[in-house]
């Protein structure tokens, strides 16, 4: 996880300076690659060294965390502010479902060999990365914009330049949704990672059920959250910016607001 987080730095400075459509293939192939030899490659050659899981295994981290960054820009790119909240709360649900077909995934593949499921894991990173690399534009080739003076069309083109990490950091509710977002990191994992031993120490429950039933349990519902959020917030955003503006007086622009708003909603998340 930390080599996770200190990936998506370096990614995310790389997708602002490259085609993020090629950083994000780069880093499938590279995650297809580090996970084979993590997992495969020591059982296909009988060779096991600690110094050589850990190398490999950082490594994987590290190219695991081509993803996001380089993702929402993309979907930024393709969809506008007035709907940006809800289709990215549909899309963001890809990763639960993608938890849960894994994890079956990898169950119906255990039997064949443990090193099969790092090879056909890896198999599939290299289809997808194939994938992206035909099917995707990372922005639409004609916008709505096209209509646009040179002066706005220069504005947006400003706007659109990569900043530095410190300038990042120091946009108005970027620290803000860090920490919610680390708040809800730790509450994840910490009940992810805590609850099938608990039940398996305290009931005596089978671990292979309880990591798989419990674990497809838990992101079937993180799946299902994630997609009534995003109705929520596509229905309820432009009443609630009114409310919370008489109710606290607050002067806030409209993307700060925002981000107010989401971190209320937010709040829940991390209370449940």
């Amino acid at each position: 996880m930390i080599a996770y987080a200190s990936g998506l730095f370096f990614w995310g400075w790389l997708g602002d300076r490259l085609n993020p459509k090629h950083v994000i293939v780069t880093g499938m192939i590279g995650s297809a690659i580090s996970l084979t030899l993590f997992g495969a490659v020591p059982k296909w050659s009988g060779y096991y060294n600690v110094a050589y899981y850990v190398f490999f295994y950082i490594l994987f981290g590290l190219m695991q965390a081509c993803g996001w960054p380089s993702e929402i820009a993309i979907m930024a790119n393709w969809f506008g502010k007035a709907n940006r909240g809800f289709v990215m709360g549909v899309w963001a649900s890809c990763q639960p479902l993608g938890n849960v077909f894994g994890s079956y995934f990898t169950s119906w593949v255990l039997p064949f060999g443990y090193e099969n499921t790092f090879f056909l894991n890896g198999l599939l990173l290299l289809v997808g990365a194939f994938v992206v690399m035909i099917s995707i534009d990372p922005k639409p080739r004609e916008t709505p914009y096209s209509h646009l003076n040179d002066v706005e069309q220069a504005e947006r083109s400003r706007e659109g330049e990569p900043i530095s990490l410190i300038n990042a950091i120091l946009l108005p509710g970027v620290l803000a949704y860090c920490l919610c977002n680390a708040c809800l990191k730790l509450v994840n994992y910490a009940f992810f990672f805590w609850l099938p031993l608990f039940l398996t120490e305290a009931y005596h429950w089978e671990e292979t059920k309880t990591s798989l039933g419990w674990e497809s349990v838990f992101y079937l519902f993180m799946m299902l959250n994630t997609l009534a959020i995003a109705c929520i917030m596509k229905r309820c955003l432009m009443d609630l910016k009114p409310l919370a503006n008489e109710t606290w007086s607050f002067d806030l622009k409209n993307d700060e607001s925002d981000a107010f708003i989401l971190l209320v909603c937010l709040s829940f998340l991390v209370c449940r």
